[in-house]
């Protein structure tokens, strides 16, 4: 089974507003978002960037994040009731895990709603020749 793009589906009643929290797999929090604060866009920081560290900008600077490019991926909210990701034609891709499916790369400008225990990987490795190692993707 494959993960499909966005596509009309039945609505909960609209809540306040609707909050997304980005953690690393082993439960640590990255960044945490709401939709009360709209569109947001997600990619790589610059080194010792304030947005960086402040967990509502979509900013990110972590070991892995050189494979991220600057404007990886756009969330955006719907009626406050779900969270869509779009990838922004990232130079390594955005790609999304369910449970029990493979692992798909997001189409560029194709927004796919965001479920509960979603795996996000912003990038693929990628063999850098100044370093000489692998660099990984960021895993959120």
């Amino acid at each position: 089974m494959s993960l499909s793009p966005a596509a009309p589906t039945l609505r909960s009643p609209a809540r306040s507003s609707l909050s997304l929290t980005l953690a690393t797999p082993d439960g640590a929090t990255l960044k945490h978002f709401n939709s009360k604060d709209g569109p947001i866009d997600l990619g790589r920081g610059h080194k010792n960037s304030e947005d960086c560290r402040d967990l509502t900008k979509g900013r990110f600077r972590l070991e892995g994040s050189a494979v991220m490019s600057s404007k990886q991926a756009v969330l955006t909210w719907e009626d406050d009731s779900y969270a869509f990701l779009t990838d922004a034609e990232s130079t390594n891709g955005t790609f999304i895990k369910r449970e029990g499916e493979e692992q798909v790369r997001l189409k560029p400008g194709v927004s796919y709603r965001l479920k509960n225990n979603d795996l996000v990987t912003f990038g693929q490795p990628v063999q850098s020749s100044k370093a000489e190692r692998t660099l990984s993707p960021s895993v959120v």
